[in-house]
């Protein structure tokens, strides 16, 4: 799709709001893209969705399949295939609960674990050039403005 056409569309018709959520999409279509690039030619198959995955997994050790699922506020089959693909690729493995053999935790493996202040490092490379030429201030002004927007749309009231 022609995003420019798209976002041209919308500006003659005077709704600037939906340029800049086109904006926010684009932008988040590129960082995947370039992040997803990134950790590829650093030898790593690990996509920024996996990576938010492991991610969450680096601060909470073990965690249910459901429980990433509603944390990481997302679709239960794109998780468990992301899952799928992070054990195959040796990220993560699946633990069984000593106490209810049903229940099955997704954990790091040893690998990752021992990897984790790399992963850490390529992605705060990133971001930090993203922000490279943003003031302090900016930054501050930037966070603020992502939470009146996440609290605006979290009161929103679907009819």
């Amino acid at each position: 799709m022609d995003y420019r056409r798209f976002r041209k569309i919308f500006d003659d018709r005077g709704l600037d709001i939906l340029r800049i959520i086109t904006e926010i999409r684009i932008f988040y279509i590129r960082f995947t893209k370039k992040f997803n690039k990134y950790f590829h030619q650093k030898g790593h198959d690990l996509t920024v969705d996996q990576w938010r995955i492991l991610r969450w997994l680096l601060v909470s050790d073990k965690e249910t399949l459901s429980n990433i699922t509603k944390i990481l506020d997302d679709d239960l089959g794109a998780v468990c295939r992301r899952v799928s693909r992070m054990e195959d690729n040796g990220y993560i493995e699946r633990i069984e609960d000593p106490a209810d053999r049903r229940q099955r935790f997704i954990a790091l493996t040893k690998k990752t674990k021992d990897s984790q202040d790399k992963f850490i490092r390529l992605s705060a490379k990133l971001v930090r050039h993203l922000f490279s030429n943003f003031s302090d201030e900016e930054m501050k002004q930037f966070i603020h403005l992502l939470d009146r927007l996440a609290s605006n749309l979290e009161s929103f009231e679907i009819e």
